[in-house]
């Protein structure tokens, strides 16, 4: 009798969690690496021992999946987080996940290999100074075959801001008089509605030179989700306002005219705050690297050797098999440019398919080198660094350290450090035109310098470098965005 109370309780409490509303949405593509964040923060600064057990919730149950142990903390020191205490560490992986998951510094759970059974709810149970907390995340996973698929177009959009989706349509006759749009965003079990549009009783007369341009009645209904976001140009554009990270993917517009019914994909991917395929920090939280890391430093000139790199210079040239199909680079290999138009590729595991990046073709191994990029077009978005060559290239990527990328980059108007779980925003005296990286491969640092007056303005914390090859890393976005190397 006491076995099947027991059964009861788990099997009420997991159909609990599974139908509850999580504390956090995170979407992942199959094949792919999922963050599932931690929302906890210590009810007291006097804490010195955490731990955290990950489980996946099911129907019978739950699945182990990780414990994560800090323990013997000292309290002295500032530290703006509490995952930055100096601490002892350990953690124990269930044996179902030994090769998959992994876990933060602040408790983030980390799955690889991404497959569909992994969706559903994961809970975190957190005991800090005697008491217990939990939250909740609700895992979605997009199959590969829909989130990979050859869209019409591809749009970039950055977290709350707004994102226009074209539609790729002609009507087949200019004898039309009613066209109907339904726009709806593809997920792994059916469709999402957003907006339905309706074109009637146009007149025929009289010469238009686009087929949006007649005169007619205009009707349109948003989906209950979308009402306060998504609107529609004359023209069918789809407009969504404060993008999300959760709206990334595939979406479909169908129309109907003239009794025929069309269909045009477009993929959407974000970037920002935080994304599927470019994972950004919380707005949030803090920069684990600390405060201080924002301050203009000595020329390189004054900085021990480990920081500054004697100057060999590097003479590198772009490898146009890693770039995105929209990135155009030149015939000496020294730039590189985006344009609107999305070339004709091959399509291969080297070469980035969401991200709008390139790579040297040069890979180090050792040495202290340095190398010159002159932004000559800022564009909306762009960034230089370094990159792990096995660092993800494809799908979701984490665009930071813990992904194998170290760059500063230009977004939102704003110069930022690619740190994790916060970036670090770099206070410039002015807008730099030409960048320095030097790599300090067997330091294990990267620093990068205003190139016209020496002044640094970035280094990174120490990394292990040892076994890895690294390689040059380019990044332009929107608004013909384009960057030059100077060997």
């Amino acid at each position: 009798m006491i076995g099947v109370i027991l059964l009861w309780v788990l099997t009420g409490m997991a159909a609990s969690f599974t139908n509850s509303r999580a504390n956090s949405e995170v979407m992942a593509v199959v094949h792919q690496t999922a963050l599932l964040p931690l929302s906890f923060q210590p009810p007291s600064s006097f804490w010195a021992f955490i731990r955290i057990k990950w489980e996946r919730m099911a129907t019978n149950g739950s699945v182990p999946i990780l414990v994560y142990l800090i323990d013997r903390c000292k309290s002295s020191g500032v530290t703006h987080q509490w995952w930055e205490r100096e601490c002892l560490r350990h953690k124990e992986v269930a044996g179902g996940y030994q090769e998959r998951a992994d876990i933060f510094r602040n408790g983030t759970l980390i799955i690889q290999q991404v497959e569909l059974k992994d969706a559903g709810i994961y809970l975190a149970t957190v005991l800090a100074t005697g008491v217990e907390h939990e939250t909740t995340v609700n895992l979605t996973v997009t199959e590969a075959s829909l989130a990979s698929s050859k869209a019409d177009s591809q749009v970039m959009a950055v977290v709350h801001q707004t994102a226009l989706l074209p539609l790729s349509f002609q009507p087949p006759s200019s004898s039309w008089t009613f066209i109907s749009i339904k726009w709806e965003r593809m997920i792994a079990s059916g469709s999402v509605p957003i907006l339905v549009y309706l074109i009637d009783r146009c007149n025929t007369s009289g010469v238009t030179h686009q087929w949006w341009e007649r005169e007619c009645l205009r009707h349109k209904e948003v989906a209950g989700g979308y009402q306060k976001r998504a609107d529609i140009f004359r023209n069918g554009t789809l407009i969504i306002q404060q993008v999300e990270l959760k709206d990334a993917g595939i979406y479909l517009a169908t129309i109907l005219a003239t009794g025929v019914e069309h269909e045009t994909t477009v993929n959407l991917t974000v970037t920002g705050a935080q994304c599927p395929f470019v994972i950004e920090p919380e707005e949030e939280l803090l920069n684990m690297a600390g405060q201080e890391s924002h301050r203009a430093r000595p020329s390189r000139r004054s900085l021990p050797a480990a920081a500054s790199p004697e100057q060999e210079k590097a003479s590198l040239s772009l490898d146009p098999n890693t770039a995105h199909p929209h990135l155009y680079v030149s015939e000496d290999l020294k730039s590189v440019k985006w344009g609107a138009t999305e070339q004709n590729v091959m399509s291969s595991s080297i070469r980035y398919n969401i991200m709008a990046s390139v790579l040297s073709q040069e890979a180090f191994t050792s040495g202290r080198i340095c190398w010159e990029v002159e932004v000559l077009e800022p564009g909306e978005w762009w960034a230089v660094g370094i990159v792990k060559e096995s660092a993800n290239r494809q799908g979701t990527i984490l665009f930071a350290p813990e992904g194998g990328y170290w760059a500063v980059q230009r977004i939102n108007g704003k110069y930022e450090a690619i740190t994790y779980p916060q970036r670090t925003n770099l206070s410039l005296h002015h807008a730099p035109t030409r960048i320095s990286v030097c790599l300090d491969f067997q330091g294990g640092q990267v620093a990068f310098f205003d190139g016209n007056t020496d002044e640094e303005f970035f280094t990174f914390p120490k990394s292990n470098f040892l076994g890895e090859r690294i390689r040059a890393f380019f990044l332009v976005y929107n608004l013909s965005a384009e960057l030059m190397i100077h060997s």
